[in-house]
């Protein structure tokens, strides 16, 4: 999918009325650094803690 058709999609979703969820598919993702792949979904996202990491050493990581 070309960026243009992505900026389509999202303008059209944040146009619509009565949208009751979305669903975002990132089966495509092999890991790695999940960081880019939050800011591709951040405008879904509400501002605040995302998710939280707990270290072996017991240290807790938070995005």
């Amino acid at each position: 999918m070309s960026f243009l058709n992505i900026y389509t999609s999202l303008k059209d979703i944040f146009n619509a009325k009565n949208i009751q969820g979305v669903i975002i598919d990132l089966r495509g993702n092999h890991g790695g650094d999940m960081r880019p792949m939050l800011g591709a979904i951040s405008p879904f996202l509400h501002d605040g803690k995302v998710l939280s990491f707990v270290s072996k050493q017991k240290q807790t990581s938070v995005i």
